[in-house]
């Protein structure tokens, strides 16, 4: 039928290290950390597809839950300046509501061009990540302080490709996808291709 529902899980964990200078009256250091990142994500998806001739709609909407967890993370290499940095887990939760269209048509030899173009926007509910740090030098009683890390709470999306598949069943794939916010501009192209065994 027109109406699609799918539902997605997906995870990932990230290790990277990294080098801060610190430099300043009478004192220069290289705070050195390694940190470790993981997150989970599932995905609700509702799409209806409306069709008119060769032309097609396809209104959807996304609805994501992210969990995100960064371990604790100690500085070396600096002394009583470098940091000590309490890990934190967050959730995440957005909403992409978009709409798709499109067109396809045929050649002669039975290959099929699907043209399309997509615009929407994600919305998210709170999209600053906090954590607490403090000087690793610091007197005992002096409280941590927060790092806050902002990102947009709207983004918008923009997209558009084409697939085409010939007779014998071999895919090629081509799109690009844009994100834009007034703290991120993000873009992204692919081709990809498949051969039936």
């Amino acid at each position: 039928g027109p109406l699609l529902l799918t539902a997605a899980v997906s995870g990932g964990q990230g290790w990277y290290d990294t080098d801060r200078p610190i430099a300043f009256t009478g004192f220069s250091a290289l705070a050195q950390s390694d940190h470790d990142v993981s997150y989970i994500d599932g995905r609700f998806r509702a799409a209806y597809l409306l069709t008119n001739g060769s032309w097609y709609a396809k209104p959807l909407v996304d609805l994501d839950a992210t969990h995100i967890s960064l371990d604790n993370v100690k500085e070396r290499g600096a002394a009583g300046v470098g940091l000590n940095v309490r890990g934190n887990d967050e959730t995440v939760l957005s909403a992409t509501p978009a709409l798709e269209l499109g067109v396809q048509f045929g050649s002669p030899g039975g290959t099929v061009v699907r043209p399309y173009v997509r615009g929407g926007a994600t919305f998210f509910d709170d999209p600053d990540f906090v954590v607490l740090a403090s000087f690793q030098g610091a007197p005992s009683g002096i409280g941590p302080f927060r790092i806050a890390t902002a990102t947009d709470d709207v983004v918008g999306n923009v997209g558009a490709g084409v697939d085409v598949i010939d007779r014998r069943g071999r895919e090629l794939k081509l799109f690009y996808e844009g994100r834009f916010g007034d703290l991120v501009a993000d873009h992204t192209g692919s081709i990809k291709a498949s051969l039936p065994f």
